[in-house]
């Protein structure tokens, strides 16, 4: 199996300046036994890719137009930068995990960024409930949380603590179990920055599942039995 990097460019101009440069890359898997199962989630990304080139040529031209209208009649204005990453993990050959970031960052500070996840069934080309997945192997929300405690205490360069003014809260009111995925090491959680109100912080992501440690428990109670 292999993925492969590929890019939308675009550069709309507004009255001859550039005025929102646009970079989305999106995944191309191939090399699925299951070839529906590629098409499909080939042409989910690529779809995803163009809906959001879509968005930020008209939706974002517009609004900097209205926003900035003078300066832009005025002077020269840096473009708005849009991006598009992503990230991914195949575990097992069976479920492929895509991590992607959508980032709009204008010339005068202001920054969205959103981020998403997917997980696929490569044997079946389905987009996997991840609230089944977590009730499959015993994750509730209650467990959850206790788990990105654990983490937090355990991974310090976070430079933030459970017990913070209001985190504790937001984790919990956030908690959303479709932004999880599956690696080799397990299954983690991640939250948007904006999720969290932490300052200077990308995402903070949390393991809440070593797929690992279940096999070797799932093994030995087999030898027991």
């Amino acid at each position: 199996m292999t993925i492969t990097k590929k890019e939308i460019n675009a550069a709309p101009l507004l009255k001859n300046i550039e005025a929102v440069k646009i970079n989305v890359d999106y995944p191309r898997i191939e090399g699925v036994l299951n070839k529906k199962a590629e098409k499909r989630i080939n042409k989910f990304y690529i779809d995803i890719a163009k809906d959001y080139t879509k968005y930020t040529q008209k939706k974002l031209l517009n609004f900097y137009k209205k926003a900035y209208k003078q300066k832009y009649e005025n002077s020269f204005i840096k473009p708005v930068d849009v991006s598009q990453t992503y990230g991914y993990y195949i575990q097992d050959d069976r479920f492929f995990s895509v991590l992607y970031t959508q980032k709009e960052v204008s010339p005068f500070g202001e920054k969205r960024v959103k981020s998403f996840a997917d997980v696929w069934d490569l044997n079946t080309g389905e987009l996997l409930n991840m609230k089944n997945i977590l009730k499959k192997y015993g994750i509730n929300k209650k467990k959850a949380l206790k788990a990105i405690k654990t983490d937090l205490e355990r991974r310090k360069e976070y430079g933030v603590s459970f017990n913070q003014k209001g985190l504790k809260r937001r984790l919990r009111s956030k908690f959303n179990p479709q932004n999880t995925f599956i690696t080799d090491e397990g299954i983690s959680i991640f939250y948007n920055p904006s999720d969290l109100k932490i300052k200077n912080r990308d995402l903070m992501i949390f393991k809440l599942f070593n797929l690992e440690k279940n096999k070797t428990d799932n093994n030995e109670n087999m030898k027991k039995k």
